[in-house]
C-alpha cells in the first residue's frame, strides 16, 4: 500500500479527445487522476493532451493528490459530483493545476482532509470555475494554505461561487498571489455533521 500511495496513478490520460470518465473510485493512490501531455516518440510522432474530458461521479479516497493537470493546453475539463478525501499525515492539493492554458469547470465538489489547498493553480493562462461545492477541511498542515489559491503564474482566473467551507485551521478561504480571483456566495459553516 505504501508503494502505491507514493508512486501510483489511478488513471493517466495523455493524448485523448473528448473522453468520458464515469463512476470511478480510486483508493490510496499518489494521484487519483492525471491529465498530462504525451511525450511523443510514436511512429509517426504524436504528442498531445486530453481535450474536453468529462468526469462524472469520481471518488478519490486517501490519495495524496486527487486530480493533477500538468499537461499544457488541457482544455474544456468538466468535473461533476467529485469527492476527494486526502490522507493523513500528509496530502497535497485535492486539485492541482500546474499546466499552462488549462480550463476547468468543477461543480459539486466535496473535498476534505487536504494538508494544503483544495484547488491550487500555478500555471499560466489558466481558468478555473468552482461552483456548488463543499470544502470540509483543508490546511491540516497549519501552514496557512487557503482552500482556493492562485499560487503563481500569469493571467490566471479562479472563480469560486455557491460554496460552503469548514475548518481551514486558521487559513483564509481564497487567495490570489497573482491573477484574478472572484469569490461569490462563499459561506463558512461551523459543522457539517455526520
Amino acid at each position: 500500500m505504501q508503494y502505491v500511495q507514493h508512486n501510483a496513478y489511478g488513471i493517466r490520460s495523455y493524448r485523448n479527445d473528448n473522453p468520458f470518465f464515469s463512476q470511478i473510485f480510486t483508493y490510496g493512490y499518489h494521484t487519483g487522476m492525471h491529465f498530462g501531455k504525451s511525450p511523443g516518440g510514436e511512429v509517426p510522432p504524436v504528442t498531445g493532451i486530453t481535450s474536453r474530458p468529462r468526469i462524472q461521479g469520481f471518488d478519490c479516497d486517501s490519495c495524496i493528490v486527487g486530480v493533477l493537470i500538468d499537461g499544457d493546453g488541457t482544455n474544456g475539463v468538466l468535473m461533476n459530483e467529485v469527492q476527494i478525501m486526502g490522507t493523513k499525515p500528509f496530502s497535497d492539493a485535492a486539485i492541482k493545476i500546474s499546466g499552462n492554458y488549462v480550463s476547468l469547470s468543477i461543480s459539486q465538489l466535496d473535498a476534505t482532509l487536504s494538508s494544503t489547498n483544495v484547488v491550487r493553480v500555478f500555471g499560466d493562462f489558466t481558468s478555473v470555475l468552482v461552483s456548488d461545492s463543499i470544502v470540509r477541511t483543508w490546511n491540516e498542515s497549519g501552514l496557512g494554505f487557503p482552500a482556493f489559491e492562485i499560487a503563481s503564474g500569469r493571467n490566471n482566473v479562479l472563480q469560486v461561487t455557491n460554496t460552503l467551507y469548514g475548518n481551514g485551521f486558521g487559513a483564509v478561504p481564497a487567495r490570489a498571489l497573482e491573477g484574478t480571483l472572484i469569490v461569490r456566495d462563499v459561506t463558512h459553516v461551523h459543522s457539517f455533521g455526520g
